[in-house]
């Protein structure tokens, strides 16, 4: 998960360059098709007459704002300068390694013995509810919806996961 991470923001960092360089080659080379985009962007933003004008010149006077005014308005893209996507891959591992030893730590204590599993079970759904509250405290939602909502669908995805092993291990278990 962290490596698929790090490639994904590591391509859209790369798209978003190719993007950059290809609107700055085109408002060198083809500037007056640029400014009728721009011009018509701005119409479509309310802008009309004197006021379309102005705005074109000055947006037009300065290379590096022109094409951040076509990355954001023609394209869409959005540039941040966000963390590295080495820095979010290794987050992402970090997160995935620390909720997946969660279900797992009961198993690594050797007095825990039978009640392994229901520990195990019992603290992961307190893991995700703590993590659905969080994330309900961020969101307009909530602490306790946010709460229930990602226990539910944890507890939805562990047991399609649960039932998946089990048919795959009869299946095995039948043809070898």
């Amino acid at each position: 998960m962290g490596l698929g991470n790090y490639l994904g923001k590591k391509s859209e960092r790369e798209y978003q360059e190719r993007q950059r360089e290809k609107e700055g080659w085109e408002v060198d080379n083809f500037p007056e098709i640029e400014r009728e985009e721009v011009r018509q962007t701005l119409a479509t933003m309310g802008f009309g007459g004197d006021g379309l004008e102005s705005a074109l010149q000055v947006i037009s006077k300065d290379k590096k704002v022109w094409v951040e005014f076509m990355m954001r308005y023609e394209l869409g893209i959005v540039e941040s300068d966000e963390i590295t996507p080495a820095i979010h891959g290794f987050a992402t591992f970090l997160s995935f390694f620390s909720a997946g030893l969660i279900p797992l730590l009961p198993f690594l204590i050797p007095a825990a013995g039978s009640v392994a599993l229901p520990l195990s079970i019992f603290s992961t759904g307190i893991a995700l509810f703590a993590v659905g509250a969080l994330r309900g405290t961020i969101y307009p939602k909530s602490w306790f919806r946010g709460g229930i909502e990602i226990f539910l669908v944890g507890s939805f995805a562990a047991a399609a996961a649960y039932l998946i092993g089990f048919f795959l291990q009869k299946l095995i278990t039948t043809f070898v």
